[in-house]
């Protein structure tokens, strides 16, 4: 399945807190509902065509045609998230650095857990409709670079980026007990920091990190199902597929299978380079 969303550049002024930009220009009629799975990151959509749509379960919770095409989407902690993609779509998709929602909007970020919701429910200044007749992905980032730089600056509680850079550089195989001694934290006070500042505390994250890279591994070398569970940290085989299982609801022959497609189209591609 060809990507729906692709790279875009990420100006330098955007760089400090978000990890990547990508664009969506479907270029005719779509109507696509997709399951949307935790990547440890929260996203900033902005919608210049067609119409988004976030649902848990069957409930709607966001309408980018009627609550803003400009939205914070927070942590995914469930499995019955759903996006709707419909029309002529053209989006642009940021993915925030793990405590860069905090670092720009300054609130508790787990409070956006499952969430979607306008900027204009958070910062009354930015209209709730922004304008639409921007085309190219280097304007859509200009502008938004534009609109962000005006809003004050938030810096991270104690030790968070430092515990969060550790969980990235490892892709998770850590122990966050280790962590929080080298950086001499106690856990408890970690956890309450990251939670408020990253949307989840640092097992959670690092548990993210870890299944994501992972599955992007079991992906592009599908024949190396044992070592790869080696790799990241299992006991075993059957380990690994259990903690697939309970993190998407699919075993890993499914994933390999490419019957979630989400895996390859969208959010999954997380561990992917952001520079």
């Amino acid at each position: 399945m060809k990507s729906m969303f692709e790279p875009a550049l990420l100006p330098d002024g955007l760089q400090k807190h978000f990890r990547r930009a990508l664009i969506a220009m479907a270029g005719k009629e779509i109507d696509i509902t997709i399951p949307v799975s935790a990547t440890g990151y929260c996203y900033l959509g902005w919608v210049l065509r067609g119409n988004w749509q976030g649902y848990t379960g069957e409930k709607l919770i966001f309408d980018s045609s009627v609550d803003g095409n400009l939205a914070i989407a927070g942590q995914i902690t469930r499995q019955d998230i759903r996006a709707r993609f419909s029309g002529d779509l053209i989006m642009l998709n940021l993915e925030f650095q793990a405590s860069g929602l905090y670092e720009v909007f300054g609130i508790d970020v787990s409070r956006l857990n499952n969430q979607t919701l306008s900027i204009n429910d958070i910062i009354h200044s930015v209209p709730r409709f922004l304008d639409t007749k921007l085309q190219t992905a280097s304007e859509l980032t200009r502008k938004l670079e534009s609109i962000l730089s005006n809003l004050p600056k938030y810096r991270p509680k104690d030790k968070v980026v430092e515990v969060v850079s550790m969980i990235e550089e490892h892709s998770g195989v850590v122990k966050v007990q280790e962590l929080a001694q080298q950086v001499k934290v106690n856990e408890r006070t970690l956890h309450r920091n990251f939670t408020f500042c990253c949307g989840i505390g640092p097992k959670s994250f690092a548990k993210t990190i870890r299944v994501n890279s992972l599955l992007n591994r079991l992906l592009q070398e599908p024949e190396k199902l044992s070592e790869i569970a080696l790799e990241y940290g299992f006991s075993d085989q059957s380990h690994m597929n259990k903690s697939i299982v309970e993190f998407l609801g699919l075993s890993p022959q499914k994933v390999q299978a490419g019957i979630h497609e989400i895996l390859e189209s969208f959010l999954a591609n997380s561990q992917a380079d952001s520079k």
